[in-house]
């Protein structure tokens, strides 16, 4: 299967957890899985190495280049489109900024990580709820 793309418009929830004014480390659009690096900026995940393969949240803003201040949704459900009902989402092996099913994640090759990041409940609502275990693929 193919990497999964979140839309451009994603709208946090009534109790959704949304950190606004964070800082970016490249540029992302929203939809875009990603994590705050050590030294407090943003940058895309990527589940091929230990040094980016957790997430913290997607962002539901555009960066347009580092150093942009951004919105990220970290914990909660939020309104998009184009999903499928019961998929559950996980940071890409093969491509920066990008969610993938499971099965992408565990033939990513050894030394992959499994990061959970949430799950369609529906075709238009996508419930974030990010787990970085530090697991890999063996």
């Amino acid at each position: 299967m193919a990497d999964l793309t979140i839309p451009i418009t994603i709208v946090p929830v009534a109790g959704a957890k949304v950190a606004d004014g964070q800082l970016s480390f490249e540029a992302f659009t929203a939809g875009t899985p990603i994590y705050r690096r050590t030294d407090g900026r943003w940058a895309k995940s990527r589940a091929n190495s230990v040094n980016t393969y957790q997430c913290h949240g997607i962002s539901i803003s555009t960066a347009e280049a580092a150093n942009q201040r951004f919105s990220v949704l970290t914990e909660g459900d939020a309104t998009v489109s184009g999903l499928t009902q019961g998929t559950d989402l996980y940071v890409s092996v093969a491509t920066a900024g990008k969610l993938a099913p499971r099965a992408d994640v565990t033939t990513g090759g050894a030394g992959s990580y499994i990061t959970y990041v949430g799950v369609a409940t529906s075709a238009t609502n996508i419930r974030i709820q990010p787990h970085n275990s530090g697991a890999q693929v063996p």
